[in-house]
């Protein structure tokens, strides 16, 4: 299935602003992603990793797969920091994480069902409400000390 023209720069647009709203998130919205992987993914890890596997071989049938590793690149030097790299002790997942599924779901989204891409964003969108629009992020709580 070949995306349209209109398709792949919805694509590209969707990835750039994830781009460069990971480049400015402080602290406190990296903080929020990783309350996402608690609050969310803890109980749809499976259904996430199998949401990653669609869009991953949708993107390489679509050959797609160029743009997304250029896409996980720029992630990775953005990401490269500490706390996006604090790993979440109940999931396992780090924000950085959070951020490359959020960029497969944005190439991958016309082979995903809503579904597959809310599980894919949910985490990210806590932070970055435009990829769940349709959703509030919740009210913040700090764990319990």
């Amino acid at each position: 299935m070949e995306p349209s023209t209109s398709n792949a720069s919805r694509h590209s647009d969707g990835i750039q602003r994830l781009l460069a709203d990971a480049r400015v998130l402080g602290p406190s919205g990296i903080e929020r992603v990783a309350w996402g992987w608690r609050r969310y993914a803890r109980s749809e890890l499976d259904a996430c990793d199998h949401a990653c596997a669609r869009a991953e071989t949708a993107i390489r049938s679509a050959g797609l797969l160029p743009a997304l590793e250029t896409a996980e690149e720029e992630l990775r030097q953005i990401t490269h920091g500490q706390e996006w790299r604090a790993e979440d002790p109940a999931t396992g997942r780090t924000a950085a994480e959070a951020a490359r599924r959020a960029a497969l779901a944005l190439m991958g989204r016309d082979w995903l069902s809503h579904e597959e891409y809310r599980t894919l964003v949910k985490p990210m969108s806590e932070a970055l409400p435009w990829l769940l629009p349709e959703e509030r992020p919740d009210p913040y709580r700090e764990p319990p000390a």
